[in-house]
C-alpha cells in the first residue's frame, strides 16, 4: 500500500498549508501556489531558520522522493494553512534584517 505522501509526490497533488515532517527534525510548509504554479514553501529545521524556497510541481516531487527506492523521506503531516501563516508572520517578527528582506523579496517575486 502506497503512503500519503508518496501518494501526493506521484500525483503532483500539492496544496496550500500542506505541511511535511521529516522525523521532528525538518519542516517544509505549502505556503502559497502561484498563478504560474509555482509552488512556495518555508522549510527548515527550526522557525528561526526556515528559508523560502520555490519548485515546480515536478521539482518538488522530486525533492521528497528518495531517487533509489519508492518513498519519501518526509511525511505529509497535515495541511493547516493557518498554522503556515503563524509560521511566517514569527519568521518575519523574529528573524534577522537580512534575513527578513530576503524573505519578503521572496514572497513578491
Amino acid at each position: 500500500m502506497e503512503n500519503k505522501t508518496y501518494q501526493i509526490a506521484q500525483s503532483l497533488s500539492f496544496e496550500k498549508g500542506m505541511i511535511f515532517q521529516e522525523m521532528f527534525t525538518f519542516w517544509l510548509a505549502i505556503l502559497d501556489i502561484n498563478d504560474n504554479d509555482i509552488i512556495i514553501t518555508l522549510q527548515g529545521n527550526t522557525i528561526s531558520n526556515m528559508k523560502l524556497v520555490k519548485y515546480s510541481r515536478q521539482e518538488l516531487s522530486d525533492f521528497i522522493k528518495y531517487k533509489s527506492i519508492e518513498g519519501c523521506w518526509v511525511d505529509y503531516k497535515e495541511t493547516n494553512i493557518d498554522l503556515v501563516n503563524k509560521w511566517l508572520k514569527s519568521k518575519l517578527e523574529n528573524g534577522d534584517i537580512e534575513d527578513i528582506r530576503d524573505l519578503k523579496i521572496s514572497l513578491l517575486t
